[in-house]
């Protein structure tokens, strides 16, 4: 019969034997092969490359990919030699670039994060005030003005500098009750009303600029073209939001 100190070395020894074959067969390599992401910096939403020349991953089926802590999508991989891999929303910063196999096989490469383009505000509507709710980053473009002769709500934001950098418009959820959906050019869909009792809510997409900004808020009656300066200067002015970015 083996005394402790003997059962602690066959104990020891044979964790040893199994991790030896589990690498063996396939386990996560550490730290990983290291490869090369091009570009080097990007922002959510961009697409990037990573390359693996050398045919290091054993199987093009069962691919993932992370960038920090988020999981990416594999856009497509159009040879053995690198894969497109869309740049999903983290924080702006250097990032690990994480690609494997089914067979366990990793590699690992850095990316620079770059800020979003733009930022998705929301907006409450109670009592006819917008209010923010809150502002996120976003990887769509920013909302254009919607192309409606029906009562509309305007927004300009206006630089530090006191320089309008943006301007769009979006169907007044008050003034259209049955409205659900309200396209408004490449910004998706801006207005909603989910009940009678709820307050509507406003979604648009800004530009990011640095610092804070304000969103000068209008009121447009029907009929008006926002688009022109005749149109802008009949603009009712309802309220100015300071929004952080």
């Amino acid at each position: 019969m083996l005394s402790r100190p003997q059962r602690n070395v066959v104990f020891a020894a044979a964790v040893f034997l199994i991790s030896c074959a589990t690498n063996q067969a396939g386990g996560p390599r550490a730290p990983g092969i290291p490869v090369v992401v091009t570009p080097s910096s990007a922002r959510p939403g961009d697409v990037v490359r990573v390359g693996y020349p050398h045919g290091d991953l054993k199987s093009r089926h069962g691919l993932h990919a992370t960038i920090g802590d988020q999981t990416a999508v594999i856009l497509r991989v159009p040879d053995d030699d690198f894969a497109d891999i869309i740049v999903p929303i983290v924080p702006p910063d250097t990032a690990a670039v994480v690609v494997g196999d089914e067979d366990g096989t990793f590699l690992t490469g850095r990316l620079y994060v770059e800020e979003t383009a733009t930022v998705l505000v929301v907006l409450a509507l109670p009592d006819s005030v917008p209010q923010l709710l809150r502002v996120v980053a976003s990887v769509d473009a920013a909302t254009g003005d919607v192309l409606s002769n029906e009562d509309r709500l305007s927004f300009d934001l206006v630089n530090s500098s006191n320089v309008v950098v943006h301007s769009c418009s979006v169907l007044d959820p008050l003034r259209t009750p049955g409205e659900l959906i309200a396209p408004s050019g490449p910004g998706g869909v801006t207005a909603s009303r989910q009940g009678m009792s709820a307050d509507p809510t406003v979604t648009i997409r800004l530009p990011r600029i640095a610092g804070t900004g304000t969103l000068s808020v209008f009121q447009v009656p029907p009929g008006v073209d926002v688009r022109t300066p005749g149109g802008r200067a009949r603009r009712i002015p309802i309220t100015d939001i300071v929004v952080t970015f």
